[in-house]
C-alpha cells in the first residue's frame, strides 16, 4: 500500500511539474520556437544585396512578397519568412497556391527599395507584433525587434516606438529624395548638359 501511495504522489508531482514547465515555455515563447529568426533574416537580406549590386529584394504584390526572393538560395528554410508571430501553416498554403502573402501569414514589416550602402541607422525590417524578441522569446510589452541596413538587430522599447517610426519615415524620405536628385543629375550628365551655365 505504501508503494502505491508513493507512486501516486510521484505521478501527481511529475504531472504538476510538467504542466508548470509547459506553461513557462508557452509564456517565454508565445509563438513557439523560432530561434534566431531576425538575425537569420538579416543575414539573408545582406547576402541577397551582396549578389544584387547592393540592393535588397523588391517586387511582388506587397513588400512581404519581395522577401520570397530570399528562398531557397539565401534562406534554406521558408518558415523564417513567416516572421516571429506569423502563421507558418498559412504562409505555406499561400506560397504553394501562389496567393498574395498576407499580414497573417508573415508578420514582417519590410521596406523594399533600399541598399546596403544606405545609412546604417535605417531599419528595413521589423516584427509587427510587439513584445517579442528577434529570437522569438518574450520581450518587454510594446517593444519591437528591428533589423537595420548594416545587419544589426535591436529591440526598440514601446516608449520609444512611435518616435522611432517617425524618425525612420523621415530617413526613408530623405534617402529616396537624394536618390531622385542623383538620378536627375545623372540624366543631365548623360544628355551632355553639364558645363553650360
Amino acid at each position: 500500500m505504501q508503494k502505491k501511495r508513493r507512486a501516486a504522489y510521484f505521478l501527481v508531482i511529475l504531472g504538476v511539474v510538467t504542466v508548470v514547465v509547459v506553461a513557462a515555455y508557452r509564456f517565454l515563447f508565445p509563438f513557439g520556437p523560432r530561434p534566431c529568426c531576425l538575425p537569420v533574416m538579416m543575414q539573408a537580406l545582406r547576402d541577397y544585396a551582396e549578389d544584387h549590386n547592393g540592393y535588397f529584394p523588391t517586387g511582388g504584390r506587397n513588400p512581404r512578397e519581395a522577401l520570397l526572393k530570399l528562398y531557397p538560395v539565401y534562406l534554406q528554410d521558408w518558415r523564417f519568412l513567416a516572421g516571429l508571430s506569423g502563421d507558418i501553416k498559412l504562409l505555406k498554403q499561400q506560397m504553394l497556391a501562389g496567393l498574395e502573402i498576407s499580414e497573417d501569414a508573415s508578420s514582417w514589416v519590410y521596406w523594399p527599395g533600399f541598399r546596403r550602402d544606405d545609412p546604417p541607422e535605417l531599419a528595413i525590417i521589423w516584427e509587427r507584433a510587439g513584445g517579442v524578441k528577434g529570437i522569438s522569446s518574450r520581450a518587454p510589452r510594446g517593444s519591437h525587434a528591428v533589423g537595420f541596413v548594416d545587419g544589426r538587430t535591436a529591440q526598440v522599447s514601446g516608449k520609444e516606438w512611435f518616435e522611432f517610426l517617425r524618425r525612420q519615415e523621415c530617413l526613408r524620405r530623405r534617402i529616396l529624395e537624394s536618390r531622385d536628385q542623383e538620378q536627375r543629375e545623372s540624366n543631365i550628365v548623360s544628355k551632355g548638359c553639364v558645363g553650360f551655365r
